[in-house]
This record gives structure tokens, sequence and C-alpha cells, in this order.
């Protein structure tokens, strides 16, 4: 597939605001899913936190609830890159594939 899914994130004083452009929605709605993907997505830097101490890195899981598409899904994309909505720097990728996600410094 030749889109790339970017999800850019924001920092508010209380979390994160992920949030997926209108060109990248509509590409995730033309593969077909019955999910419509998710137009933000705000977690708590409590619960940015939390997750993380846990579960590991939450942005996996930020892809897969926005976009609503499965790991195999988002591989064929390329993957998903977290884009911070100031600098345009990738912060992370996530490739769905051979645990090969990675955060970029």
């Amino acid at each position: 597939m030749s889109m790339k899914l970017d999800i850019r994130v924001s920092k508010k004083s209380d979390g994160f605001v992920f949030q997926l452009d209108p060109d990248v929605r509509k590409a995730i709605r033309e593969t077909g899913s019955p999910v419509a993907p998710a137009r933000k997505l705000f977690v708590t830097y409590e619960t940015y936190d939390d997750f993380g101490r846990e579960y590991g890195p939450v942005f996996d899981h930020v892809a897969l609830a926005m976009t609503g598409l499965p790991k195999e899904k988002l591989a064929e994309f390329g993957g998903v890159r977290f884009i911070d909505a100031l600098s345009d720097r990738t912060i992370y990728r996530s490739y769905f594939r051979d645990n090969a996600n990675r955060k970029d410094r």
C-alpha cells in the first residue's frame, strides 16, 4: 500500500492527543474495515506512564485502537509512524512485524 499511516502526537497540559489526518482515515476506510477509524484519542500522562510500566509502550495499542485494523493489515501499510505535531519528527515506529518496533531518538 502506498499511503503511510502517520499518527500525530500533541502534548497538552494533562496528557497526549493522538490524531489521524483525514487522508489517513480515508485510506483506512478504503480497506473495507467494518470499524471506523478514530479521529483523536487522548491519553493522560498518568495512564501513559502506568501502562508503560506494566505493558510497555502504548504506541502499538494506540495504533490498533485508532485504526481498527488488525496487525497484519497495519503491516501491509508499512506500519505506523508517530509524528510529533510541533517538530514533525518521528518519535516512534510500529511496524507490526517480527517485533521490529522501535523508539526513534
